[in-house]
C-alpha cells in the first residue's frame, strides 16, 4: 500500500464483519515504541477508527490520512506526525495539538477553536478559512503557512513564526502578538511595540531605522522603499529581493549582506560599507555609491546604469 503501509494498515481478512476491515495505527515515537501498534481493531475506514480512538492518538503516525470531515473535538494529538493530512473542515475544537507535525497538512475550514497548538510544526500548511478562534499558537511554526480569512480572534501568537505567512483577510482582533523590541547598535530602544513578526515592524516603522541593528535579521521580500536606514547595521541580513528603491543607507553597515535580485533604484548608499555583500541581479540603477566601500562585493548581472562611483573603492568580483 506504498508510503500508507508503513505507517497505519488497513487489512482485509474473512473472518472480519461485512463491511469493516482491521485497521492498525502504528505509533511515530522514538527509541522501543516507534513502529508498534499503538491502535488496532475492526472499523469501517481509517477516519471512523481515530474518531473512536481520539483519546489514544498521542505519539501516533498519521501522515497522509485522511481525516476530512471528521468529528474530533478535545482530541488528544499531542505529539503525532499529521504530515500532510487532510482534515479539512473537520471539528478539531479543544483539540490537543501541542508539539505536533502538521507540516503541509490540510486544515481548509477546520474549527480549531480552543485548540493548543502550543509549539506545533504548522509550516506551510493550509489554513484558510479555518477558525482558530481563542486558539493557542504560542512558539508554533507557521512559516509559509496560508491563513487567508482565518478567524484569529484572541488567537495566542507570543512567539510564533510567521515568515512568509500569508494573512490576506484573516481576522486578528485582539490576538495576542509577540512583543518586537528593534534597538540601535547602543543599545537604545527604537521600536518597541506588538508585532506578527519583525519584518512587519520594520515596515510598518520604515521612517524610524535610522541606526537601527538588525545585523543577521530575515528580510527576505520587505518593503522597505524610501526606508530611512541611515547608519543602519545590516550585517549578514537577508534582504534577497527586497524593495529599497529610494532607501537612505548612507554610512550603513551592510557587509555580507545578501541583496540579491533586490530593487536600490535611486538608493542612497553614500560612505555604506557593502565588503562581501551579494549584489548578484540587483537593480542598482541611479544608486549613488559615493566613497562607498564594495570590496569582494558580488555585482554578477547588477544592473548599474547611469549610477554614481565617485571615489568608491571597487574590488568587485
Amino acid at each position: 500500500m506504498n508510503m500508507q503501509s508503513e505507517i497505519w494498515s488497513v487489512t482485509l481478512q474473512p473472518q472480519i464483519e461485512v463491511g469493516k476491515m482491521q485497521i492498525k495505527i502504528k505509533a511515530c515515537g522514538v527509541g522501543g515504541t516507534k513502529g508498534m501498534i499503538a491502535i488496532s481493531g475492526e472499523y469501517p475506514d481509517l477516519k471512523t477508527a481515530v474518531e473512536n480512538n481520539k483519546d489514544k492518538l498521542a505519539g501516533t503516525d498519521l501522515r497522509h490520512a485522511n481525516l476530512k470531515g471528521a468529528s474530533l473535538s478535545g482530541a488528544n494529538l499531542s505529539g503525532t506526525n499529521l504530515e500532510c493530512a487532510d482534515m479539512s473542515n473537520a471539528d478539531l475544537s479543544k483539540c490537543n495539538f501541542e508539539c505536533a507535525y502538521l507540516r503541509n497538512a490540510n486544515l481548509r475550514s477546520a474549527n480549531l477553536e480552543d485548540a493548543n497548538l502550543f509549539d506545533a510544526n504548522l509550516r506551510s500548511a493550509y489554513l484558510n478559512e479555518a477558525n482558530l478562534h481563542n486558539a493557542d499558537l504560542c512558539s508554533a511554526n507557521l512559516r509559509n503557512a496560508i491563513l487567508l480569512n482565518a478567524n484569529m480572534c484572541h488567537v495566542n501568537l507570543l512567539d510564533a513564526n510567521l515568515d512568509g505567512a500569508n494573512l490576506e483577510g484573516a481576522n486578528l482582533q485582539c490576538a495576542e502578538l509577540s512583543h518586537i523590541e528593534i534597538t540601535r547598535a547602543d543599545g537604545k530602544v527604537l521600536i518597541s511595540e506588538p508585532h506578527l513578526d519583525l519584518k512587519t515592524a520594520v515596515e510598518t516603522h520604515k521612517d524610524k531605522l535610522c541606526e537601527v541593528n538588525l545585523e543577521c535579521a530575515n528580510l527576505e521580500h520587505s518593503d522597505l522603499s524610501f526606508a530611512n536606514l541611515v547608519g543602519a547595521n545590516l550585517a549578514n541580513a537577508n534582504l534577497e529581493c527586497a524593495d529599497l528603491h529610494g532607501a537612505n543607507l548612507t554610512k550603513a553597515n551592510l557587509t555580507r549582506i545578501n541583496l540579491k535580485n533586490a530593487n536600490l533604484f535611486c538608493a542612497n548608499l553614500t560612505r555604506a560599507n557593502l565588503t562581501r555583500a551579494n549584489l548578484t541581479g540587483a537593480n542598482l540603477q541611479s544608486c549613488d555609491f559615493t566613497k562607498a566601500i564594495l570590496i569582494k562585493a558580488k555585482l554578477d548581472g547588477a544592473d548599474t546604469v547611469c549610477a554614481v562611483w565617485n571615489d568608491a573603492t571597487l574590488d568587485a568580483t
